[in-house]
């Protein structure tokens, strides 16, 4: 019985990774059908916000790969903690913006 809880942790972990992926695929698919309305309303050819949206995606990719880079190293409680504290700043400071 030892034996078989880390082969059905590891399963787990697949199937909420399996899961987990086509979601940023889906967020960029809606994020492209609403492009020329985006384009639109910002005055800018579709061109160049088809590059910001590459841009997007490019460091989500790239930061997905360092945020798991770094739960390796300093642990995932620590690293969860640190996103939820910052996330929680940066949605406090939105009252300071000048809009």
């Amino acid at each position: 019985m030892r034996g078989s809880k880390p082969m059905q942790y590891k399963w787990v972990v697949l199937t909420v990774t399996a899961v987990g992926m086509p979601m940023s695929g889906i967020n960029l698919r809606v994020v492209t059908i609403g492009l020329p309305t985006i384009a639109a309303s910002l005055g800018a050819d579709l061109e160049t916000v088809l590059w910001v949206t590459q841009a997007y995606q490019f460091i989500v990719t790239i930061g997905l790969l360092m945020i798991g880079r770094l739960t390796d190293i300093f642990g995932r409680v620590k690293i969860y903690n640190l996103g939820f504290d910052l996330h929680g700043r940066i949605c406090a400071m939105q009252f300071l913006a000048k809009w």
